[in-house]
């Protein structure tokens, strides 16, 4: 899935997961095998809720570079969730 965003769309998952927003192409980050998916050297790990609606969003974790996912019923719904997540991400942290 991760491989059809766009370049934009890419950063902004990348936001959306650790906060940062990389100067980091996505073809060099699949190129290199220390990076996974993640920001520099940090592997985003994905934890699959099984438990969890699929009607949730996934829900990211930025310190320690975790991604809740659901198990959603196709990819089309994962892809639609993780768009409208990453969509609706702002470039600033707040606590409420």
């Amino acid at each position: 899935m991760l491989q059809s965003l766009l370049q934009e769309e890419f950063k902004q998952f990348l936001l959306f997961c650790t906060g940062y927003c990389t100067t980091q192409t996505k073809d060099t980050l699949f190129e290199n095998q220390n990076a996974h998916f993640g920001y520099d050297c940090h592997k985003i790990n994905v934890n699959w809720m099984t438990r969890q609606s699929t009607d949730a969003l996934p829900v990211a974790h930025l310190c320690s570079y975790v991604l809740d996912m659901p198990l959603y019923k196709s990819k089309e719904q994962m892809e639609e969730k993780v768009q409208y997540a990453i969509n609706n991400t702002s470039d600033f942290f707040a606590i409420a």
